[in-house]
């Protein structure tokens, strides 16, 4: 349950606002009501207890119920958290296989070494800041299209498709005049991403269980089409290709993609915070100076 003023902050916000940035006001008044001028800075007992983990997944929730336009509801008591998400999400209490299909996603998304997000979440950790200041930075580095957001701008791309045929079509225009094609490229990796090969066989399974077969195919269309043109210099699938359809066929629109993102990302980050807490060390990367080596000032001197 979140605090009921939080709940109206959030539905006073205009419905068509990014649901991210609803997610980061509501994360922002909860870590007001949460925390106290005599708590622990660093937010031991929330890291612990995993109420930050809790508390994301139920803000989600209310965005999901506010750009509905439904009314707020609490989730059911003792559901777990895939099970409340999708309630509100789609109005419905969600079947076993959509409960699964979202804990995949999450646990797919949970950590993956120190990529931006999850460095942006170690730095303010290191700061002992409290939680809610860590999620809202760690959030922030998620929403770019760069990172999290990427799975956004899959759906902008491949909803639109309307056959493979015009799919195919849609790559070789694409990359002709230098496009990007989302999903697409990993910094980690010079291969496949090996998520991937689990998140296209839920695609295909939950795209034939609720007749979109043919998004399916558009997809597989575009990955094969794509990586075809690509793979020659070391850019393949990427997680996010797959998991923001499957994301899409569990209800969510894209602008929703990156929050529901940021809930799997949630355990992971505690887990790496909680275990760094007692012996982190304030992060500072080094930097070096690459400009010019010697300048000459009007007097003749230089500096």
């Amino acid at each position: 349950g979140l605090p009921r003023d939080v709940v109206e902050l959030i539905r006073a916000l205009d419905p068509e606002t990014h649901p991210t940035r609803m997610l980061r006001a509501g994360v922002s008044a909860v870590g007001c009501h949460e925390l106290t001028v005599d708590d622990d800075l660093s937010g031991e007992r929330q890291w612990r207890e995993l109420r930050v983990v809790g508390q994301t997944a139920a803000l989600v929730g209310v965005i999901c119920r506010h750009r509905a336009g439904l009314d707020p509801r609490d989730p059911e008591p003792g559901c777990s958290l895939a099970e409340g998400v999708l309630a509100a999400l789609n109005n419905r209490p969600p079947t076993a296989d959509e409960v699964r299909a979202l804990d995949l996603l999450w646990v797919l998304s949970t950590a993956h070494g120190f990529d931006p997000p999850t460095f942006t979440s170690m730095v303010v950790a290191s700061c002992l800041a409290d939680p809610y200041y860590n999620i809202v930075a760690g959030l922030s580095a998620l929403r770019g299209p760069k990172t999290g957001g990427a799975a956004e701008t899959v759906l902008d791309q491949l909803l639109p498709l309307e056959d493979p045929m015009e799919a195919e079509a849609w790559v070789t225009q694409t990359l002709a005049r230098g496009g990007v094609i989302a999903g697409f490229g990993h910094h980690a990796y010079r291969m496949p991403d090996p998520r991937v090969v689990v998140l296209r066989k839920e695609v295909a399974t939950m795209a034939r269980e609720r007749g979109r077969t043919e998004l399916f195919e558009i997809a597989r269309t575009v990955e094969v089409a794509a990586s075809g043109a690509l793979a020659a210099r070391g850019v393949y699938v990427n997680v996010n290709f797959y998991g923001a359809l499957l994301f899409h066929l569990l209800g969510a629109d894209s602008a929703l993609v990156p929050c529901l993102m940021a809930v799997g990302r949630m355990a992971g980050t505690a887990a790496l915070v909680r275990e760094a807490l007692e012996r982190i060390r304030l992060y500072r990367p080094l930097s070096r100076y690459t400009g010019v080596a010697e300048r000459r000032l009007e007097n003749g001197t230089t500096t």
